[in-house]
């Protein structure tokens, strides 16, 4: 059963202006890993994308529950869907609840969307 959905769109160009007046923004929000897998000619539009699934998998499971931003690392590879790696309390919290994340990505020039979607098994059933 559907437990939670998030969505969030992030502006690209945005997310640039954060990452110039803020240098330790890049090192409090996006995993190591993260980072590495954005390198390249779109580096600001994966980097955004990430961010904008960070904050669907928040909305999603309503609210961080004691996680941060790094506790959620979005993984890619091209031509395969988006996986998430929760850890931390909030990993913990959907372990608890015997729950699953599905997030979907979209990019556009200047726009990125995510969409997670919290399932977990209906106690009713």
């Amino acid at each position: 059963m559907i437990a939670g959905i998030g969505v969030d769109v992030v502006e690209v160009e945005r997310l640039a202006r954060a990452l110039e007046r803020r240098p330790r923004f890049r090192e409090r929000v996006f995993d190591p890993e993260e980072v590495r897998y954005a390198e390249g000619p779109h580096y600001l539009g994966r980097l955004a994308a990430r961010f904008a699934a960070k904050e669907a998998v928040v909305k999603a499971c309503g609210g961080f529950h004691g996680s941060g931003w790094r506790d959620i690392v979005v993984y890619g590879a091209l031509n395969r869907p988006p996986q998430v790696e929760v850890r931390g309390p909030l990993g913990a919290w959907i372990r608890e609840q015997g729950g699953r994340l599905a997030v979907s990505l979209t990019h556009e020039r200047t726009v990125v969307a995510a969409v997670a979607i919290l399932e977990r098994p209906d106690a009713s059933g």
